[in-house]
């Protein structure tokens, strides 16, 4: 898996080097991440299988909120 984070977010990470509550970085990923694009192998080639775009964080229920844009079928 790799993950494009905004550089701003990264810098944030570093420079506090202070643990960081679990709702914050939740809500803070949420910020710096966009979309998501899963590939997965398939028949011995590469495919993308799904491309959620992160909505945001819903600290009421703890979880990450996502919109699927395209699902393989």
């Amino acid at each position: 898996m790799t993950i494009w984070p905004d550089p701003t977010f990264h810098a944030r990470l570093i420079r506090g080097r202070t643990e960081i509550p679990h709702r914050a970085l939740q809500s803070q990923i949420a910020d710096s991440v966009q979309i998501i694009v899963h590939v997965e192998r398939a028949g011995g080639r590469r495919r993308v299988a799904e491309i959620v775009e992160v909505a945001g964080f819903d600290a009421d229920s703890d979880r990450q909120q996502f919109n699927p844009l395209y699902q393989c079928t």
